[in-house]
């Protein structure tokens, strides 16, 4: 007996998955343990196709892997349980293969088993695959392991948006985490047009969200084991970014769409904890992967409460700004965020100075870390210029503590630098950019890496690898920094939804040379360029009809500019 279905079939929301740009081999070498392997030179996500005559019956066996290791050989351990395995039999007419319905993560190729001595590179193609998104943000500069750093928070973003916005497309796991969505998503929506591709994401999340608000850390939600893991940073996407979303593309009807599930987000937050205002004493990911902790574990050195009662306070006052654009009275919830952030500075700040409170312990102090201060900082929980300029000159004392390096994660990274900017320290802020040396954003650059890590240090200047638990090479979250570059580097932020109107306030340095950014919105194209000559530096603005630029320039200059294109020097 036929039973009715229970599932309806809608049109396709998200934005369709098509093969993409395609690469030839740069290198087909024996490794030192005899292996043929095939280098594209390129980590992506997709697939091999191949072309091949041979004996009918004979096998190709083909595995897949990121990196080599320091000896040269075929290294894929941080796949952890995932084969990475394609398996074909050769027809005895010449046979063009490649997979259908699946996807590798991968830049190398291992032919396990093939029937011939050596390969043709001609026979081989890696195919990149991913969501359709109109590319909108371009950016290049003087500097050439910055653009190479760019080029790989780009492929991480090709590699990780593939239908969700994946965290990692290589091992066995491959899942919408929702911390690195939000983490990340200003990047996104410079680089990319994503507006479809989060309606649909969205969509997904408001439909597994708990009946009592609660977001999990994955969506769709489909990790075994983790049936009960949601965490502050993590659920917080569900207030970031439609409000994000907002911004990028002035989509009112779909912040209101989505305005439901970020109310009901934060009063969750409001009923979770033993405190009203808090959120204390539950499970949370906290700085994960922060160097100033107990990385076997994750979780960084800033106490988790801390963490998530600072973001109860950012998520408030978003629903807040969401509701206020809505037309809307937030009356209830601007005194909602009142008392958070009361509440917050009562537990965590003393006289103006940090109180780090060890998680649920009255009496013991936490650990004084730079994410702390980065949250006070960003998130507005301070009282006065007096405490602000002290929070940032402790958070600068602390990144020279570390000598000049963050020791941050995935909660702290994608603020650091605008803390720093934000507050008078832009100079710093150049310095961590331009670091080399772990922990920086360079590191992976200049340890060959073409798409972001998950680690720092993924691979260590001894060559050897961080531990295979959690070890992916194509891991997106620390390229947030681009959304830093381009709106404090180049100078462009929105200030109203969709670029209606923007600040542009360039920050040159002699140490990149030029900047020359554009961004295709929905107002229009904008463009900003500066560049040196002798001992002056010149501005080229390109500015839409309809669009109002505010413009400060650094020698204090300030104007009001309309749609045109302009040329400055000072």
């Amino acid at each position: 007996m036929l039973t009715k279905p229970k599932t309806k079939l809608i049109p396709q929301v998200g934005e369709w998955i098509v093969e993409q740009e395609r690469f030839a081999p740069v290198e087909v070498l024996r490794t030192p343990k005899g292996e043929l392997v095939i280098d594209f030179g390129q980590n992506l996500t997709g697939y091999v196709e191949m072309r091949i005559k041979g004996k009918r019956g004979d096998r190709v066996v083909m595995h897949h892997a990121e990196v080599l290791d320091k000896d040269g050989n075929f290294y894929n351990a941080n796949f952890r349980s995932a084969k990475n395995e394609n398996v074909y039999v050769l027809s005895g007419e010449e046979d063009l293969f490649k997979p259908t319905y699946t996807f590798q993560g991968f830049r190398y190729i291992r032919l396990t088993e093939y029937p011939f001595e050596t390969a043709d590179p001609k026979d081989f193609c890696a195919v990149a695959v991913y969501s359709e998104m109109k590319r909108t943000g371009r950016f290049a500069c003087g500097n050439e392991k910055i653009n190479q750093l760019y080029h790989n928070i780009v492929w991480g973003q090709r590699s990780n948006y593939l239908d969700v916005p994946t965290d990692c497309p290589q091992r066995d796991e491959r899942l919408g985490w929702t911390g690195d969505a939000q983490m990340f998503f200003k990047t996104a929506a410079i680089n990319f047009d994503v507006e479809k591709f989060f309606t649909k994401w969205l969509g997904d999340m408001a439909l597994e969200q708990r009946a009592d608000g609660a977001v999990m850390g994955i969506v769709p939600h489909c990790l075994k084991g983790h049936e009960t893991r949601l965490s502050a940073a993590w659920g917080d996407a569900a207030c970031i970014i439609p409000w994000q979303m907002y911004l990028s593309y002035g989509n009112k009807a779909l912040l209101r769409e989505h305005f439901p599930m970020m109310k009901k987000w934060v009063d969750f937050m409001h009923a979770a904890g033993p405190e009203e205002f808090l959120w204390l004493g539950e499970f949370h990911y906290g700085d994960w992967f922060a160097i100033d902790g107990n990385q076997n574990i994750g979780e960084g050195a800033t106490p988790t409460d801390l963490v998530a009662s600072a973001y109860f306070a950012h998520s408030t006052e978003l629903l807040v700004r969401a509701g206020e654009a809505l037309g809307m009275d937030m009356s209830e919830y601007r005194t909602l965020h009142a008392n958070v952030v009361k509440a917050f500075r009562a537990r965590y700040v003393r006289n103006g100075k940090l109180y780090p409170r060890a998680n649920g312990n009255e009496d013991v102090l936490g650990k004084e870390s730079q994410t702390a201060y980065i949250l006070l900082l960003y998130f507005h929980l301070y009282e006065g210029e007096e405490e602000r300029r002290y929070f940032a000159a402790r958070l600068a004392e602390l990144i020279r503590e570390w000598g000049t390096a963050m020791s941050t994660g995935f909660v702290g990274t994608p603020y650091i630098l605008h803390a720093l900017s934000e507050n008078g320290y832009t100079d710093l802020a150049y310095e961590l950019l331009f670091r080399e040396a772990y922990p920086s954003w360079l590191y992976t650059v200049c340890h060959g890496g073409t798409t972001m890590w998950e680690h720092w240090d993924g691979v260590k200047e001894d060559g050897s690898f961080w531990p295979n638990w959690a070890n992916s090479f194509n891991h997106y979250a620390y390229g947030s920094v681009f959304d830093w570059i381009f709106g404090v580097s180049c100078g462009v932020k929105p200030t109203a939804p969709a670029y209606r109107e923007v600040s542009v306030e360039p920050h040159p340095t002699r140490a990149l040379g030029f900047t020359d950014a554009s961004i295709e919105t929905r107002s229009g194209k904008i463009r900003a360029h500066w560049y040196y000559k002798g001992d002056a530096v010149y501005y080229e603005l390109e500015i839409p009809n309809g669009v109002t630029a505010h413009l400060t320039l650094p020698s204090g200059y300030k104007a009001d500019l309309t749609g045109g294109i302009y040329h400055f020097a000072e």
